[in-house]
């Protein structure tokens, strides 16, 4: 990664967030980022804010997992049960430690198409960065 890239794995939709790796000059962090939003035309209302850090990789940290855990069963209009979704990582692909607080998935009729699960890596300071995806799984539970 190079200076200003994210990486990372997001639960998408009007209102999304995501957890990921932010890479900031000498600073490598895990981070949580949630109210990111789109207008009714989708177009972006805001980028998201950082709900939670964890910690600063050092150099010498060079794999890390992310997990997305979200209940999305059909919440149908009129429910009034809130589903939400945690984000976890590892940094040795066996103990994972849940970041940030839970984010609670929205359910408006504008948008009937569900959330969907995402990996990305983008440059907001220079080009040339880039992560490898070793592989991208689901789970059923």
């Amino acid at each position: 990664m190079k200076n200003g890239d994210r990486t990372g794995a997001v639960l998408f939709r009007d209102v999304a967030a995501y957890i990921g790796i932010h890479k900031d000059g000498a600073s490598t962090k895990i981070v949580m980022v949630n109210n990111l939003n789109l207008d009714s035309s989708w177009r972006t209302k805001s980028t998201g804010t950082i709900a939670a850090t964890g910690p600063d990789l050092g150099t010498a940290t060079t794999e890390v997992w992310l997990k997305v855990q979200a209940d999305i069963t059909p919440a149908f209009s009129g429910t009034s049960e809130q589903r939400t979704t945690s984000f976890w990582y590892s940094t040795d692909g066996n103990k994972y430690v849940q970041l940030g607080p839970a984010f609670p998935m929205t359910n408006t009729w504008r948008f009937f198409t569900g959330y969907r699960y995402g990996v990305f890596n983008f440059a907001t300071k220079e080009f040339g960065g880039q992560v490898i995806v070793e592989s991208f799984s689901m789970q059923l539970t």
